[in-house]
């Protein structure tokens, strides 16, 4: 069965729209099953916003956990939250932690105001420190999210992450994933665009090269038309470089 790995609710995501019930028949009708991985973002500039109760979480939805259906979290990393982000995963029942990167040196990478009176290769290389600290500080997790995030929101004329340009970096970020047994994500938010295709199938390449072996499938799903979007795409890139596609539940690595 696919997974879905990456999905989030209106219910404990701030910016997602779909209800849990839209979620499920979403799946359903997709013929998948799914991982509601819903947002903390801990210091974020506006505290109420990217935060939720995890007793009020596991509360609600523990009624739809099942064998198709799991309960995990997407964390932000950042190093004022490190301590926050810790205590959350080991306290919590969540079958997959996402580590992922939204904040760079205190600033929203999704605002313009981050790329002001920056080049290009000054915000992505900002970017991917970031990424590197974030996952050698916190190390608790299971699969690393969107490394092209920033091609979402960056205003550049070439928003594209070019591995030639930035292979330092993501050298460094893949070969973390690989000795650490954690998985890699596809996530799929832009593969509307062949160019975004394009650039995350050189990155799997050379992960698959340094000997990784593991990715997990994301939608990114705000809302229930997105969920196992362009999924076929991903699943090509999986099976040319011979990446074996995986869940997690209860924190342990599944073949999906």
């Amino acid at each position: 069965m696919i997974f879905d790995c990456h999905i989030h609710t209106k219910h404990f995501s701030t910016d997602a729209k779909m209800t849990i019930d839209e979620c499920l028949n979403a799946l359903k009708c997709n013929n998948i099953s799914g991982i509601i991985t819903e947002h903390i973002d801990y210091d974020y500039p506006d505290p109420a916003q990217f935060v939720f109760d995890p007793n009020e979480y596991f509360s609600e939805f523990i009624k739809y956990r099942s064998d198709s259906l799991k309960l995990g979290v997407e964390v932000g990393m950042q190093d004022l939250a490190l301590a926050k982000n810790k205590v959350l995963i080991q306290n919590n029942p969540f079958d997959m932690v996402i580590a992922a990167t939204h904040m760079v040196l205190g600033a929203d990478i999704y605002y313009p105001e981050f790329y002001y009176d920056k080049s290009k290769e000054t915000s992505y290389s900002e970017y991917f420190d970031a990424m590197l600290n974030g996952i050698n500080k916190l190390g608790d997790f299971d699969t690393l999210a969107h490394l092209d995030y920033i091609s979402r929101y960056s205003h550049y004329d070439d928003p594209y992450i070019h591995y030639s340009d930035y292979h330092r970096y993501i050298d460094e970020i893949l070969n973390y994933i690989i000795s650490n047994d954690k998985a890699l994500e596809i996530n799929t938010r832009l593969f509307d665009d062949e160019k975004a295709v394009n650039t995350i199938d050189e990155i799997m390449s050379v992960y698959s090269k340094m000997g990784g072996k593991y990715i997990t499938f994301g939608s990114d799903a705000h809302i229930a038309s997105n969920i196992g979007m362009n999924f076929k795409k991903a699943s090509n890139i999986a099976q040319r470089y011979n990446l074996r596609p995986v869940y997690f539940e209860n924190r342990n690595m599944q073949y999906a």
